[in-house]
Order: C-alpha cells, then sequence, then structure tokens
C-alpha cells in the first residue's frame, strides 16, 4: 500500500463504472491508476478524486498499474471549477503537466509550481487567468531544464540591450539585433515581454496577485512560450 499527495490532471472512463486517473503526486511524480468502480453513483471516492481535486491518495500494487484505493480531497478549487476561464486555463496547466513528464519521477520543485499556482489561480480574478497559465509555463519549462536565456544574446553573448530583439525557440533565447536570425524561427519580442519573464523566473506564484498585464503582453507571451514548448515538447 502506498500513499502521497497529488493532484488530478487526467480522467479517462473505461468500462461500465471504471476510469484511469493520471494523477500528479508529491513523491512519486506523475503516476497513471486505475480507480475501480468510481463511477458508480454510490461511488465514495468519486467526490475526491475529480479533475483538479488536491487530495490525500492511496494505491496499491497492480498488475498493470497502480489501483486506487483511497482519497481524501483536502482542497476541490471550488472557485476554479465555476469559472470558464479559470477552469481553461487550470487544464492548460495540466495538459502540458502531462505531456512534458513521461514517466514517474519524484520532483518537489514542479510539485510546489502546480499547488501553489492551482490554489492562486482559484482565488485570482477571472480576468488574470491567462497571466497565471504563462507563470506557470515560464516555470516549468525552467524546471525540465529549458529555462530561455533571457539576459545575454544566445549567439554572440553580449549582454541583451531594450530593443530590436528575437527569441529563438531553437536556440533557447534571445537573439540581438546584431545577430543572424536566418534559419531560426525568431519571433520579435519586447523590451517588456523581457522584463515579464524575468519577473515569472525569480517571483513566486503569490507575486502575479500584483502583477498588472495588458492583453497585448499576454498576446506576446503566450505566442513567444507556445513556439518554445512545442519546439521541445511536440
Amino acid at each position: 500500500m502506498h500513499q502521497t499527495l497529488g493532484v488530478v490532471i487526467k480522467k479517462r472512463d473505461i468500462g461500465e463504472a471504471d476510469r484511469f486517473l493520471t494523477i500528479f503526486t508529491r513523491d512519486f511524480g506523475k503516476i497513471e491508476t486505475t480507480a475501480r468502480g468510481i463511477r458508480k453513483i454510490e461511488a465514495k471516492l468519486l467526490g475526491h478524486s475529480e479533475l483538479f481535486c488536491y487530495s490525500h491518495f492511496m494505491f496499491s500494487d497492480g498488475r498493470t498499474r497502480p489501483v486506487l484505493t483511497g482519497a481524501l480531497a483536502i482542497e476541490n478549487f471550488s472557485s476554479l471549477r465555476s469559472n470558464l476561464e479559470k477552469l481553461a486555463a487550470a487544464f492548460q496547466m495540466a495538459e502540458i503537466l502531462n505531456d512534458s513528464i513521461a514517466e514517474p519521477r519524484k520532483d518537489l520543485s514542479i510539485w510546489d509550481l502546480t499547488l501553489s499556482t492551482l490554489k492562486e489561480l482559484d482565488s485570482a480574478p477571472a480576468s488574470s487567468a491567462k497571466k497565471f497559465f504563462c507563470f506557470f509555463q515560464t516555470n516549468l519549462l525552467k524546471h525540465l531544464g529549458h529555462q530561455p536565456e533571457l539576459w545575454k544574446c544566445v549567439v554572440c553573448r553580449k549582454k541583451i540591450k531594450p530593443e530590436n530583439n528575437f527569441f529563438s525557440p531553437s536556440k533557447g533565447g534571445i537573439i540581438c539585433e546584431n545577430c543572424p536570425k536566418t534559419g531560426n524561427k525568431t519571433i520579435p519580442i519586447s523590451a517588456e515581454a523581457i522584463k515579464i519573464l524575468r519577473t515569472f523566473l525569480a517571483k513566486e506564484a503569490a507575486f502575479l496577485r500584483k502583477l498588472r498585464l495588458k492583453k497585448t503582453e499576454i498576446e506576446e507571451l503566450e505566442l513567444i512560450l507556445n513556439r518554445f514548448t512545442a519546439y521541445h515538447f511536440e
């Protein structure tokens, strides 16, 4: 018998009443479990193992995957679930977390990032949901060994100046105006976007409460981060 804290990041129904659950856990990283009979009306574990539910989980070893034997909800993030914008951000977090981690591996940095971001997203205004996903995406890349270079040009290694810079997903960071961009599929990056990304890497999720971003800034961050993520994980 094993037990750990975890957050459900994916579910898939099988058979008449069973379900496969993907849980990102504190002690084992990402695990895939079988929850037998959990879709029955009288199932005791159902309310403790829904998507994004933060729970204390118990499971035993099965023939092909662990079998969920117990769950006790700690936080179900009710505010997040009741708002479409925040729910969409949570789905994006779960998807990138699931896609970028291939096997069970304990990682407390990613665990702390995931839980703290979900908690802050749950209590945040709906209008800031995309900001939280951009923060999560930036720091997940960092913890997976893909922190973008935001201080020096990835070609000439000179200190980045405020204007006329480009971001290269394949090179892993910023190319200054004096270096060649041909063949690198670069994206223009503003001085403000550089500043925001640096802030994301330096601060905790709670700092986002007082960080105000414009719609155009969010759109620029989304373009850069999505291209960078796609380069590494697609």
